[in-house]
C-alpha cells in the first residue's frame, strides 16, 4: 500500500478533524502535483474499512480511471459508474461520471461519503442535483483552484457547497521542501496588448484571444526560446485553446 509524505497525512488528519468539529461538507484544496487523488484514496480506504459507503465524482473518463488506478494501488473494491461499465452494486465504494450518476442514483443506496474530484465545478445543477438526492452525505470536495469561472468562492456563504476549508501546502512550500520541480519560466520580450481582449465569466474571450495569439511570429518566438534554453528538454507550452 502507498505511504503518504508527511505533508499529505497531516492534510488527511486536517480532513478529518473537521468532520469531528461537526461540519457536513469540507473543500480541501491542494496544488497540482500535492497528490490529491492518492489522499482521497486513502481517505477512501480507510472509511471502507470502517464499513461506510463511499461515492467519488468526477467529470471525465481520464479522471475516473485515475481514481480507479489510486483506489486499486490500496486494494480497495470499487464499482464504476459510467457508459460502458456494468453497474457492481455489491461494492460499497464506487467512482462515477457526474452525466452518469445523475441518471442513476435510483440503483445505489445512500452513501455516507461523497468525494467530489475537481470540487471548483461542484456548484454546477448536475453536480447539486447528485448532492440533493444524499442530503445526509457527508461531502469532500477536493480542488487546486477553489473559486468558480467567474471568480467567486465555493464557500455556504456566498451559495457554494462547502463550510469549511482545509489547505495543503503552497506551491512554493512543496518546492521548498523538494516534493515538486522548480519551475523555469520563458517568455517573449514581445509586447502583446491585452486591452482588446474581452471576458467572459472572469476570464479571458478564447476566441478572441486566440485570433491574437495565432500568430506565426509568436509562435516562433516560442520555438526559438526553446532552441535557445532548453533544447531537447522536456517542457509545457501554455496555450489558450487547441
Amino acid at each position: 500500500m502507498i505511504e503518504l509524505y508527511p505533508d499529505q497525512a497531516k492534510w488527511v488528519a486536517d480532513i478529518s478533524q473537521e468532520y469531528l468539529n461537526g461540519h457536513q461538507s469540507v473543500l480541501a484544496v491542494g496544488p497540482t502535483g500535492f497528490g490529491k487523488t492518492v489522499c482521497f484514496a486513502y481517505l477512501a480506504w480507510r472509511m471502507s474499512n470502517n464499513k461506510k459507503r463511499v461515492l467519488i465524482l468526477c467529470h471525465r473518463k481520464e479522471l475516473m480511471r485515475q481514481i480507479s488506478e489510486a483506489l486499486s494501488q490500496f486494494n480497495i473494491y470499487h464499482g464504476l459508474i459510467g457508459d460502458g461499465h456494468r453497474p457492481d452494486l455489491g461494492a460499497i465504494v464506487q467512482v462515477g461520471l457526474i452525466g452518469t450518476v445523475v441518471g442513476r442514483t435510483h440503483l445505489y443506496p445512500a452513501f455516507d461519503y461523497i468525494i467530489m474530484d475537481e470540487a471548483h465545478h461542484a456548484v454546477a445543477d448536475t453536480w447539486r442535483t447528485v448532492l440533493s438526492r444524499y442530503p445526509l452525505s457527508r461531502v469532500l470536495g477536493v480542488t487546486a483552484t477553489p473559486v468558480r469561472g467567474d471568480g467567486v468562492g465555493l464557500g455556504r456563504h456566498v451559495g457554494g457547497l462547502f463550510d469549511t476549508m482545509v489547505l495543503a501546502p503552497s506551491f512554493q512550500e512543496l518546492v521548498n521542501l523538494g516534493r515538486l520541480a522548480r519551475p523555469r519560466l520563458f517568455r517573449s520580450s514581445r509586447h502583446l496588448d491585452f486591452s482588446g481582449i474581452g471576458t467572459i465569466a472572469g476570464d479571458y474571450n478564447t476566441k478572441q484571444m486566440s485570433k491574437m495569439l495565432n500568430d506565426k511570429t509568436i509562435t516562433g518566438d516560442t520555438i526559438g526560446l526553446y532552441r535557445e534554453h532548453i533544447d531537447g528538454a522536456r517542457m509545457i507550452v501554455s496555450c489558450c485553446d487547441i
